[in-house]
């Protein structure tokens, strides 16, 4: 039987490709050996499976698709929760002794004592109304009217053929935006009153 080639030098080359490209394909071709010879070494080496096991940990915790999880789990706390804000204050306040002068004499400084008071302070700051407004997008009445308010601006006239099909579109639109954000309004489209 051919002896192994396991080492610790290989170990380190064939996790460092793992922790940086991901897969184990990555690994075994970095490390010179076949797809059998890795596993085979997971196996028998329990030292190699925990170092192939963080480098794969390693890697999904760098990978842009697990990053932009949690990026949008932070995102939502923030906007559902706002933010706590915590800081320090420090007063040092400086407390004199005066000893009573003798025969009209004014009273003179004796001693000094300094005192240092510490207060935490905790503060709920909802979240700004603009984070909210870049995050949530607008109901899309709001970007028809816009558009429409934008070519009449440059001297377009435009002329909706069947304003109740473009209604009922319209309707159905919102009432999805309102079952999303839990919003029951209801808003007139400008143009035609009857």
């Amino acid at each position: 039987m051919a002896r192994s080639r396991y080492s610790q030098q290989i170990q380190e080359i064939i996790c460092e490709a793992i922790a940086t490209e991901g897969g184990d394909e990555v690994g075994w071709l970095a490390g010179g050996i076949s797809e059998r010879t890795f596993y085979t070494w997971m196996n028998r080496h329990p030292q190699f499976l925990q170092a192939v096991v963080r480098a794969r940990e390693n890697f999904r915790r760098r990978c842009p698709k697990y990053q932009k999880g949690l990026a949008l789990e932070r995102l939502t706390e923030a906007l559902e929760g706002g933010q706590k804000i915590k800081w320090k204050t420090k007063k040092t306040r400086r407390l004199d002794h005066f000893i009573p002068g003798k025969d009209d004499q004014p009273a003179k400084l004796g001693w000094y004592d300094e005192e240092t008071v510490t207060e935490e302070h905790t503060e709920y700051r909802p979240t700004p109304k603009w984070a909210i407004e870049r995050v949530i997008p607008r109901p899309i009445e709001d970007d028809i009217n816009a558009a429409i308010a934008f070519l009449e601006k440059h001297g377009y006239k435009v002329f909706i053929q069947d304003e109740a099909l473009i209604q009922e579109w319209l309707d159905s639109q919102k009432s999805r935006l309102d079952s999303q954000n839990g919003c029951h309004t209801t808003q007139e489209l400008p143009g035609k009153k009857e």
